[in-house]
């Protein structure tokens, strides 16, 4: 018999424990390591943002995942394989979901694995380069909203536009790859629209590339939304080196929505030796109390562990 748990503990002891389901490609990575026919099982664990499906034996990804860790210790206890990893300090954010992972990066991705590139922690300015007020956002550091970093960016029917400057190679991403926005509907109303623009200002001539999403305003909640970036729309000289993420949405009538985050995945690789093995909830499926999901604050590191009992 195999199976299963997590454990997350921080300075001052336990603080959850689940449950998991080995998936199917988990099993068969496992059987082909103890045959020599793989490197690894195990070398990474995963936390996520959404919990809206109950875990199966054929989930091969987190629904979405904010952070990928390096398992430090393996030992033996007993009947169990104990792996151990730390979530650093610089995380924060809330998790309601974990994985685990043959290591830390896709070898088939090159680099460009999945990777989340906003969660509205950051700087962001208007047009003007003018920080925006804490009043376009909700949460703060002491008051974590965000389950990817601490505060989401609020899209109300005023509209709105924020710039956030950063420094983004994203030429190892093909039209197959895709963006995935975390969103939040706050209150119902008319779908919304917004602009997701990515700047290259790099000499002798700028570009950009940007899509519309479309983010649902019938009922409340957090949900996702996914473009391939072959449905992107290319002007100017558009060379990879993004310095520039500008959000859009224009002044009209409809639901208000709260962006969490933003992540490229890496849809365009296949590898049989890189697939989820476990998975596992923090809570119940689409549970948003406090016994679904463990607050992951700044400047604290917690420890996870990953043990698998075999007998």
């Amino acid at each position: 018999m195999i199976k299963g748990r997590y454990t997350i503990k921080d300075s001052s002891g336990l603080v959850h424990e689940c449950e998991n389901v080995l998936t199917s490609d988990g099993l068969s990575i496992i059987r082909n390591y103890l045959a020599g026919n793989t490197s690894s099982w195990a070398g990474s664990i995963a936390v996520g943002a959404l919990n809206s499906s109950t875990p199966t034996s054929s989930d091969s990804k987190l629904e979405f995942e904010i952070s990928r860790v390096p398992v430090l210790i393996y030992s033996v206890e007993d009947n169990e394989i104990v792996l151990n990893a730390t979530l650093s300090s610089e995380l924060e954010g809330r998790i309601y979901e974990l994985g685990v992972y043959p290591a830390v990066s896709n070898a088939s991705s090159r680099g460009f694995d999945d990777k989340v590139i906003a969660t509205f922690s950051e700087t962001w300015t208007d047009a003007a380069g003018v920080e925006l007020l804490a009043s376009n956002f909700s949460g703060t550091e002491e008051s974590v909203d965000g389950r990817s970093g601490y505060r989401n960016l609020i899209v109300s029917p005023t509209g709105i536009t924020a710039h956030f400057s950063t420094g983004l190679d994203t030429s190892g991403y093909t039209q197959l790859d895709s963006m995935t926005i975390l969103y939040n509907t706050s209150s119902t109303g008319a779908n919304r629209t917004v602009r997701v623009t990515l700047v290259d200002d790099q000499l002798p001539t700028a570009g950009t590339r940007y899509y519309d999403f479309t983010l649902i305003g019938s009922s409340t909640g957090y949900k996702t939304v996914t473009a391939l970036l072959g449905n992107f729309v290319s002007t100017g000289n558009f060379n990879n080196n993004v310095s520039k993420i500008i959000i859009t949405s224009s002044a009209a009538s409809g639901c208000t929505v709260h962006l969490d985050a933003i992540k490229f995945d890496d849809t365009d690789e296949s590898n049989l030796d890189f697939a989820l093995v476990s998975r596992a909830l923090v809570g119940t499926p689409g549970g948003n109390t406090t016994n679904d999901y463990i607050i992951k604050p700044s400047g604290v590191e917690m420890d996870v562990e990953y043990r698998l009992e075999i007998t």
